[in-house]
């Protein structure tokens, strides 16, 4: 057997079982393989990704408040018209981007390949699915823009074949470079209302109308025995359960430009300071039976769940009063069967509507109305959209 073939053998072999251990190790590092291009994650400015039906635009913004990403996704719908004549239109959606995005950042600063392919012929390049490429990503590194081609998936993997425009060379991706780009939609959209968590809080208002009332976290540094008093009186569970529930509260969705009610009115806000950072106010707004937020964190008006939030608005006012919220009932409960001599007569009627309470009960104190008003003063939506 030629020697050569011998040797080219065991170097494929070699190559082969050193790609098996660093698609099978958890313990490969984050930023093993061959650089593409050298940047800090500061250095990247704007990333786009190109496709026939989808481009997706991931670029670093600034305003009062920070630094944030923010997604711009122009969709290529196919539809029929009259007679069944196709037509196209484009879709531009917008939002804000959350940890995915930072991450996303890191990805491509420096970006690295799984590997780079030497020698590569033509006919190769066309099994590779790049001289039909209709796919690309351009990454702004300081003033600087490169472009890569995007080719097919490679076997088993499905990693992505690249080219660099520039230079001509040809590199192997992992997928999941990509594929957050992809489906930037579910995988970029930030859904927090608020950038921080209750353990980097230490104040918190909350207001309702001319009402409102503030809190303070004490042993903040101690998960275990950290709780919420109210400023000037003792701990307050009722408003603890309370927040932790509004902590939960999510985005479902950005209202894009045009979209946004003709009538908004004001609900509540929650106001949180944390530990290190600007303190951040969510405005609760509602238009009929939809719930609505803005804050300086979301920057745009994001729409909210009906039912949750719901369900938080009517005991703000209770729970800025300092009163424990009637309990929800949660439906019919059958009767408890008796016995004779129990104490309470089998056939005996259940109170009249708005008669005395039950044997011991106490009745809830009153509720206060919480009449809509005006429109608070919104954090202004950021420019170039």
């Amino acid at each position: 057997m030629n020697r050569s073939l011998i040797v080219y053998g065991f170097l494929l072999m070699a190559g082969l079982g050193a790609s098996w251990v660093q698609y099978t190790s958890d313990d490969a590092p984050a930023k093993d393989g061959v650089a593409v291009y050298e940047a800090a994650p500061t250095d990247i400015r704007k990333i786009v990704y190109t496709s026939p039906d989808l481009t997706v635009s991931y670029e670093i913004r600034n305003d009062d408040f920070g630094s944030y990403g923010w997604v711009t996704l122009d969709e290529v719908k196919k539809k029929k018209g009259e007679g069944g004549v196709e037509t196209t239109e484009t879709k531009t959606t917008r939002f804000k981007s959350g940890e995915t995005g930072d991450k996303l950042v890191a990805t491509w600063a420096p970006l690295m390949a799984v590997r780079r392919l030497d020698g590569v012929t033509d006919e190769q390049k066309a099994g590779f699915g790049l001289d039909t490429s209709d796919s690309s990503i351009t990454v702004t590194v300081g003033g600087e823009a490169r472009t890569l081609d995007l080719g097919g998936e490679t076997y088993g993997a499905k990693d992505r074949y690249a080219r660099d425009r520039s230079s001509g060379l040809i590199y192997v991706l992992l997928k999941d470079t990509i594929s957050t780009l992809r489906f930037a939609r579910t995988k970029l959209k930030d859904s927090e209302l608020f950038p921080y968590k209750e353990e980097d809080v230490v104040g918190v208002s909350l207001g309702l109308g001319a009402g409102s009332a503030s809190w303070t976290q004490k042993n903040i540094d101690d998960r275990t025995v950290a709780f919420w008093e109210r400023d000037g009186a003792a701990k307050d569970e009722t408003f603890s359960n309370w927040l932790d529930k509004a902590l939960k509260l999510r985005a479902s969705d950005y209202v894009q430009e045009g979209e946004e009610p003709a009538e908004l009115l004001s609900a509540f806000d929650l106001t949180l300071r944390a530990v290190e950072g600007k303190p951040v106010t969510v405005h609760v707004l509602r238009s009929g039976e939809d719930w609505y937020a803005r804050s300086e964190h979301t920057r745009l008006l994001v729409r909210l769940s009906k039912t949750s939030t719901k369900e938080l608005f009517d005991d703000v006012d209770d729970v800025i009063e300092g009163r424990a919220p009637p309990v929800k009932e949660e439906g019919p409960t059958p009767a408890a069967p008796t016995t004779p001599g129990a104490g309470t007569r089998a056939d005996a009627a259940p109170p009249a509507p708005g008669g005395p309470p039950a044997d011991g009960a106490t009745p809830p104190g009153p509720r206060m109305p919480k009449p809509p008003h005006g429109l608070p003063g919104l954090p202004k939506p950021p420019s170039g959209h």
